[in-house]
């Protein structure tokens, strides 16, 4: 039995979820719900009908109002709209990201014709952020040139994770950039031997910005989000890579000097 009732379920999403979603808005009559579904009259009154005489709607007074079976299923329709948000790019979050990753998410994918559009994205952020932590596994220039603008600006502190190709790439391409980031008092860098699947940046230790790439590191897209149980696992992961890693240090234009961070 469980199987049609299942089917039935997921039928009822996939082609009246967006009424039970305009009810949930307080859209009462079928009018209403048709405009705000872009539908025809004749087919929400339909769409109505049926999640009437399943429990998933009730009518009150003439208006149209969800039941609560009608509010879970609403959960699952919502939930299900984020999982297909993120389908372009959802087999390549990490095995450890939680679901939570992808609530209030807003997905940003790179494209052929727009392959930077996430990062300068991330890089608006940046612009905007007082406290900032960073898991850099590849070198983007426009976060770089952030980075260093806003600390001789001041008033922001930066704590960047990277591997130990994007510290030497970083050197060669954008050496005055890192001396400045290495001399400033607000800015701290750690490098790692530990592979870097991800990227992350994390604003105010509020929100979260993962960065997920394919297995040559190409970035496919990143997923943005203030959810406390998504946030909460990104500074997790933060400190787990930090605390394995070595900090940095600038000693004289010797790049390779670095030490067992102690912090």
């Amino acid at each position: 039995m469980s199987g049609p009732r299942v089917a039935e379920l997921l039928n009822h999403l996939a082609h009246r979820g967006d009424v039970l979603k305009s009810l949930e808005e307080g859209h009462s009559d079928s009018r209403e719900i048709a405009n705000k579904a872009d539908k025809s009259r004749s087919s929400v009154d339909r769409d109505i009908r049926l999640l009437k005489d399943d429990g998933y709607v009730k009518e009150h007074v003439g208006d149209y109002q969800l039941t609560q079976f009608g509010r879970f299923a609403l959960q699952v329709y919502q939930l299900a709209e984020r999982l297909a948000y993120a389908e372009p790019i959802g087999q390549y979050l990490p095995p450890e990201a939680p679901f939570a990753l992808l609530k209030d998410a807003e997905v940003r994918e790179a494209s052929g014709t727009l392959p930077q559009r996430p990062i300068d994205h991330v890089a608006e952020l940046i612009r905007e952020a007082q406290v900032v932590k960073i898991v850099a596994p590849v070198v983007y220039p426009s976060i770089t040139t952030e980075l260093v603008s806003r600390l001789q600006d001041g008033g922001i502190t930066v704590e960047i994770l990277m591997t130990e190709d994007v510290q030497n790439e970083l050197w060669t391409t954008f050496p005055d950039e890192m001396k400045a980031c290495m001399k400033s008092s607000s800015c701290t860098l750690q490098r790692t031997n530990n592979e870097l699947p991800f990227g992350m940046v994390i604003l105010e230790d509020k929100t979260l910005c993962l960065g997920v790439y394919d297995d040559s590191m190409r970035l496919l897209g990143t997923i943005t989000t203030s959810s406390e149980d998504a946030v909460e696992w990104g500074i997790s992961s933060y400190r787990k890579h930090r605390k394995e890693s070595e900090e940095i240090f600038y000693r004289g234009g010797s790049h390779n000097s670095s030490k067992m961070s102690t912090r």
